[in-house]
């Protein structure tokens, strides 16, 4: 299965996106680089997955979602992470593997580690 692989940083308070198309084409986004050196900071790659609006979903993206345990649904904040040789979804009421159409995203670590300090 073919899919694009994506990444993107954010450097001065922007993101800059870069990475390889399906159809193995090389593409940059808009002012990638800019003078600085991009492999010196973080970076996120493309889950390949999408939010409920259709938005594409990063490592580090900050999800809202509804998971249930057995106690019964409940909305928390999630990180999206590597973990166990998958995407998740966590939070402190525990993980969730990754899936297309499930939460919202709503920030990320980046611009938004406020919404972290509530969970």
């Amino acid at each position: 299965m073919m899919r694009e692989i994506k990444f993107r940083q954010f450097i001065g308070g922007t993101f800059y996106y870069w990475g390889i198309g399906i159809d193995g084409a090389v593409f940059v986004g808009p002012g990638s680089g800019g003078g600085e050196r991009i492999d010196t900071t973080p970076h996120s790659q493309y889950t390949g997955l999408k939010d409920t609006n259709g938005k594409e979903i990063y490592e580090g993206d900050l999800l809202n979602i509804v998971i249930d345990f057995g106690y019964g649904p409940q909305g928390v904040i999630a990180k999206v992470v590597w973990k166990d040789s998958g995407w998740q979804f966590d939070s402190d009421a525990g993980c969730e593997y990754g899936a297309d159409g499930v939460g919202e995203v709503i920030g990320n670590i980046y611009e938004n580690p406020e919404l972290l300090e509530d969970t």
